[in-house]
């Protein structure tokens, strides 16, 4: 939990965050690193705070637990996100009981999920809006669309292999081996083990491709159903004020995708605000739309921001 400098006037509103990929294995879990997985989102969540809102952050089911973490699961991340709320609460007796979910990729799709968090499906208690950056989706396209060249990110692979091993956990009937090369079971193994997202970008290792995948169409074809049940955040409509915010260039959670997200939870009866942002990849938006986003939960309820947030913003 983070919370700003000094005593509040009132009460502080309360953001639960919900992080983007840091990996599977328990040495991954943010709270076990100093920047919360990465730079960007420590100053994402540094420009909250001087804002003048508290910070709950969880780490999601199976990272830095026993169990593997499961990834992309729209139940268990959207609880957790929606759970953290009243633990944080039993700690510090200076939050608002108004709060807000804010989330960027896995945590993107996590918040559209802890708008169902509530009983029967309902929206939590105090949840006033819901901002959801680049929001993880279409999971069940894991991986036959790395198999068959139409996903070319160069992540793509390593992202299908958390998914993969997220719905195994969940799911005893998928059978990740099915789809695995001898590659891909070894990169399972490590994965599991203690490699990093933040691994990858620090030492520009080998990466897993195409090659850890077979093209069993038979179980490629199992898979789909099951992978669209346990992830995708658009099987249920959301509830109440959600903002998604995306970039048109993003290749790590395809633009094309997030816009066909966004369309059936309106279909279904969602309120969903958009903003796309030109020329803009999976991270530049998380900072690039911060004056939209406190724009946006002060509409929704929360208090004024502090003089040198707003100096921030036109």
């Amino acid at each position: 939990m983070l919370v700003p400098e000094g005593r509040p006037r009132t009460n502080w509103p309360l953001i639960s965050w919900a992080h983007g990929t840091v990996g599977i294995a328990d040495p991954c879990a943010p709270s076990h690193m100093a920047n919360l997985g990465f730079d960007f989102w420590a100053d994402h969540l540094h420009a909250f705070l001087e804002a003048g809102f508290a910070v709950a952050a969880t780490d999601y089911i199976g990272l830095g637990t026993p169990g593997d973490h499961t990834y992309m699961s729209a139940v268990d991340q959207g609880n957790a996100v929606a759970d953290i709320v009243p633990a944080v609460r039993r700690l510090n007796p200076y939050l608002s009981e108004t709060w807000f979910a804010v989330g960027h990729s896995q945590g993107g799709a996590a918040v559209l999920s802890t708008t169902r968090a509530g009983a029967n499906g309902s929206l939590p208690a105090g949840l006033a809006a819901t901002v959801a950056i680049a929001p993880g989706n279409s999971v069940e396209n894991a991986p036959k669309t790395v198999i068959d060249g139409t996903d070319t990110d160069p992540y793509a692979p390593l992202l299908d292999m958390y998914v993969l091993i997220g719905a195994a956990a969940a799911d005893p009937a998928v059978r990740i081996e099915s789809v695995l090369s001898t590659e891909g079971r070894q990169a399972v193994d490590v994965l599991r083990r203690d490699k990093c997202l933040v691994d990858y970008f620090a030492e520009n290792s080998h990466k897993p491709g195409a090659n850890a995948f077979i093209d069993n169409s038979g179980a490629l074809a199992d898979l789909v159903p099951r992978l669209r049940a346990y992830g995708n955040p658009d099987n249920q409509p959301t509830n109440g004020p959600v903002l998604v915010v995306t970039g048109d260039a993003d290749t790590v959670v395809p633009t094309p995708g997030t816009l066909s997200l966004i369309e059936h939870l309106r279909q279904q009866g969602s309120h969903i605000d958009v903003l796309i942002l030109k020329g803009q990849d999976h991270i530049e938006p998380v900072a690039n739309s911060l004056c939209r986003q406190l724009e946006y939960l002060t509409q929704h309820g929360a208090p004024s921001f502090s003089p040198r947030t707003y100096a921030k913003c036109p």
